[in-house]
């Protein structure tokens, strides 16, 4: 479910260029063998939350969009984990 808030999209912290993750949990690929970006589907991990996998120089890595979404649009001022 989503509020009437106006989707907006940042880079993810070091994919800079590759991917995009949206203010509603959403995750963009720019990746150079699609034409236009397109939006990945994501799966359940086994303690119920949403993950991605983003790869960078062939290396793939699957992310919590949880995390994703807090490390764009959440201040971390005091620097904490």
């Amino acid at each position: 479910m989503h509020d009437n808030t106006v989707e907006e999209w940042r880079d993810i912290v070091g994919y800079e260029g590759l991917y995009k993750i949206s203010s509603h949990g959403k995750v963009k690929s720019y990746h150079e063998r699609y034409k236009k970006p397109r939006i990945l589907k994501t799966s359940m991990t086994t303690t119920g939350y949403r993950k991605v996998e983003l790869a960078k120089n062939k290396i793939k890595k699957s992310l919590k969009v949880h995390r994703l979404v807090a490390e764009a649009f959440i201040p971390n001022k005091e620097n904490k984990p």
